[in-house]
């Protein structure tokens, strides 16, 4: 067995068979977004990758996380694979998407994100690392991105080499990316308004001397990692409150939801979205307001004031 093989199971019913198949799929659905087949050929690849999703989280636990730190898992929404693939300054194919599964890992200080990552290193599923921690982005982003990889089956006779991210950030780097998220996506390519893109970028150097300072000050009380893998479709529909279904140990009956949504409400559909690792209705509240507070309508502000760099 190839060190990149896994025991994920045989899918059925799967339409492609290579990793061109996968990639005219992705062709199909930039092309047009909305047509039934190709809103149909994307779900199905996410849900192909799915099935592997006690794979991706055997790999993540294997490094370690720390005992206390944020963690999700996400399935990527369709219009965010559409706007990447057809980013014009990338040359992005839905086959070489690394983010189709991404986790995000929220750590207390850059000494343990660090640790993270050099554990992470040594796995033998790790592809190549991003590490924006060392060389920011030029957008005043920091983190570290690390791509995983593995062998996952198509059929009985043929895999396809598939990979997925695992983002090790600390709580103030997490807090400054969500602000800029919030200014818009011309703001998280380093697009749009000069002033905005020059103020993002000296918070970002701000925060970043303060954590040069302070490597090992924990920046945040974060809660003991779990590492539940109840998976949950949360759906914030234009009016009325917003959903939270659970799925205990049923991956496929979340996508199968999730796919729904996506479908009947194409017009609201990124307001479907899926994450794992979540116990509960209480849990899932609390992680939203941290993981995606734009997503439960919470107005992000500059990271500055966050405790402990708002109160030296």
């Amino acid at each position: 067995m190839s060190r990149h093989q896994t025991d994920c199971p045989v899918p059925e019913g799967v339409s492609f068979k290579s990793l061109g198949d996968v990639n005219r799929l992705g062709v199909g659905f930039c092309a047009d977004a909305y047509a039934p087949k190709n809103v149909a050929g994307i779900q199905s690849y996410r849900a192909f990758r799915m099935q592997c999703l006690a794979t991706t989280l055997r790999i993540l636990d294997a490094c370690r996380p720390p005992a206390r730190s944020v963690i999700s898992v996400r399935l990527k929404r369709l219009d965010s694979i559409r706007r990447k693939i057809t980013r014009p300054d990338a040359n992005f194919r839905l086959s070489t998407l690394d983010d189709v599964i991404g986790a995000r890992v929220i750590c207390q200080s850059v000494t343990a994100v660090v640790a993270l990552s050099a554990r992470i290193k040594l796995s033998p599923r790790v592809h190549r690392i991003k590490d924006y921690i060392e060389a920011p982005a030029t957008t005043g982003y920091r983190g570290i991105h690390h791509i995983m990889r593995f062998d996952q089956p198509v059929s009985p006779d043929r895999s396809l080499t598939v990979r997925f991210e695992i983002q090790a950030r600390t709580y103030l780097q997490h807090r400054w990316a969500v602000w800029s998220e919030s200014h818009g996506e011309k703001a998280k390519l380093g697009k749009g308004d000069v002033a905005r893109q020059q103020e993002l970028r000296s918070v970002a150097w701000e925060l970043a001397q303060w954590e040069q300072d302070n490597p090992a000050r924990e920046q945040a009380e974060l809660l003991p990692y779990s590492g539940v893998q109840t998976v949950a479709v949360c759906w914030r529909p234009p009016h009325g409150p917003a959903t939270r279904l659970l799925f205990h140990d049923d991956v496929g009956g979340a996508v199968s939801w999730l796919n729904h949504l996506e479908t009947a409400y194409s017009a609201q559909r990124e307001n479907a979205l899926l994450l794992v690792g979540l116990a509960d209705h209480e849990e899932i509240e609390r992680a939203l307001r941290f993981t995606h507070p734009l997503y439960i309508g919470a107005r992000p502000v500059d990271p500055r004031l966050y405790a402990p760099f708002g109160s030296r």
